[in-house]
């Protein structure tokens, strides 16, 4: 559904860094998807879910993500779960009506890179996120019915940032609505 990443500007990340971010238009996206199916074949019917790529696809205006789904669905109405990553930045704009509507859609779960609790850290990163807004939008998510999976990156800042970002790390973590 995209390609690149809309932040791309993590100190630790260069997964994205040779290309732009950008939004398939749903041309992109339909070629995209008869690609895919030649790809697999049969094979197809092996799969279970559908990750959303490239680095943040809800960053997509809630209006063309509903299309876009829809014609995902369209193509492959036998795989009912899809699986995304989503930033901070981004999630704050969607409120839980739109995650709700997402999950009708077949959002099941999205990975949050919340990387350390700690603030210190996280500017060294270039990651400016606060845990109130994390904490926010884990909930938004939780009440629109789509789990949530953390990512921290264990030993980021090295021994200078190792105890802080522990225990910070893990005092966040008991803030969050995960389940088990």
């Amino acid at each position: 559904m995209t390609e690149g990443c809309n932040y791309n500007q993590c100190t630790f990340c260069n997964f994205y860094r040779d290309r732009p971010f950008k939004i398939k238009s749903a041309d992109e996206l339909e070629s995209h998807l008869n690609k895919v199916n030649v790809f697999f074949g049969k094979g197809i019917n092996l799969r279970k879910s559908i990750f959303l790529a490239d680095a943040n696809a809800l960053a997509i205006p809630q209006n063309r993500l509903v299309k876009g789904l829809e014609l995902i669905h369209n193509h492959f109405p036998q795989l009912k779960n899809y699986y995304s990553f989503i930033d901070v930045f981004t999630g704050l704009k969607k409120s839980v009506h739109d995650f709700k509507q997402l999950n009708q859609l077949g959002l099941n779960r999205v990975y949050l890179g919340v990387e350390s609790g700690n603030n210190n850290l996280m500017l060294f990163l270039n990651k400016h996120q606060l845990n109130t807004d994390i904490i926010e939008l884990t909930h938004n998510l939780r009440k629109g019915g789509i789990n949530v999976g953390i990512i921290f990156l264990i030993g980021a800042g090295g021994a200078k940032y190792a105890e802080q970002h522990v225990a910070d790390s893990i005092n966040l973590l008991k803030q969050l609505p995960l389940g088990k």
